[in-house]
């Protein structure tokens, strides 16, 4: 073998060695690690549901005022759980159950006979 011929090879056997963790990063990543689609659909639907309660005087001020904290707290939540790179599966739980906490939060506001004053 010629000296420049090894040279090659070792480059190459380095270059693929440093794309290895990258390559796994990246699977992680597609597998489901920074995708939360469910999570930002709930999201949204959720904030679609006080503006609505809103337009129709469902929510008091005050209640929108409640609600639009959690909801603010509950996106702080995912936006540090991506932070790292990767969302764990009991990061996904925890949001959900903050979600479905919220969830609950704007039905029971929503439909308490408060109406807003005008």
């Amino acid at each position: 073998m010629t000296k420049t011929s090894s040279k090659l090879i070792a480059a190459t056997t380095l270059a693929g060695a440093l794309m290895i963790p990258t390559l796994a990063q990246a699977q992680r990543a597609y597998a489901g690690g920074l995708r939360t689609p469910a999570i930002h659909r709930r999201e949204h639907r959720q904030h679609m549901r006080l503006q609505q309660g809103v337009r129709s005087g469902q929510l008091t001020r005050q209640e929108t005022r409640q609600l639009a904290r959690q909801q603010a707290r509950v996106h702080r939540q995912v936006a540090r759980a991506r932070a790292n790179g990767f969302v764990s599966r009991r990061e996904r739980l925890r949001l959900n159950r903050q979600l479905n906490h919220s969830s609950r939060a704007i039905y029971r506001l929503k439909h308490n006979n408060r109406a807003r004053g005008w």
